[in-house]
């Protein structure tokens, strides 16, 4: 495993995923495929129900408090 100059590892073996706007369902899609995803993070996005019950990694959502268009 590679390092940087003061020695802290470059990598570790923990899996998120982040999705903004335009891509913040990818996170809910890939949540429902990657069994080792520790967390998914959405901003703005959108949730498919396909798959959902298959989700096991936690769900963090940011959205606006008066966005008028709440995801669905």
């Amino acid at each position: 495993m590679e390092a940087f100059p003061n020695g802290v590892p470059a990598v570790n073996t923990t899996l998120v995923v982040m999705g903004f706007y335009g891509g913040g369902p990818q996170p809910f899609r890939y949540a429902t495929m990657a069994d080792d995803l520790a967390a998914a993070m959405v901003f703005y996005g959108s949730s498919s129900e396909v798959g959902f019950d298959a989700i096991r990694a936690p769900i963090y959502g940011f959205y606006g408090e008066h966005d008028e268009r709440p995801p669905g």
